[in-house]
């Protein structure tokens, strides 16, 4: 599955809007992966469960991507998308812009106790 620029500019939009309100955590590659419909939450807790087991066993514990690459369910490609996606959504940039939204509310909050 290839995300088209225009899907990603949305899903971008999307998570501006879910970092907006505080809704999970768009950094984390499983929540990523979800969003971007590139995998299930069944899926995400499967491969999570497996992590346990490889840490349960003392065995060295794979990354969530490996697993769901290992298992089928994400390309290598698909992988770059998402982590693409993670690192714009952690850059300071995101959160500059969240700030001056900030910002511009409380202004906003402000004029209209004043005008009351």
């Amino acid at each position: 599955m290839r995300l088209s620029d225009l899907e990603l500019t949305r899903h971008r939009e999307r998570m501006l809007a879910m970092k907006l309100f505080g809704i999970n955590n768009p950094c984390q590659f499983g929540e990523m992966a979800k969003f971007l419909q590139l995998v299930t939450q069944q899926q995400i807790e499967e491969a999570v469960l497996f992590q346990e087991e490889c840490k349960d066993k003392n065995r060295s514990v794979p990354r969530i991507g490996e697993v769901l690459v290992d298992r089928g369910i994400l390309s290598q490609s698909q992988i770059g998308i998402i982590l693409q996606e993670q690192t714009r959504f952690g850059s300071s940039d995101v959160d500059d812009t969240l700030a001056e939204i900030d910002k511009e509310a409380k202004k906003a909050d402000e004029s209209l106790s004043v005008s009351r």
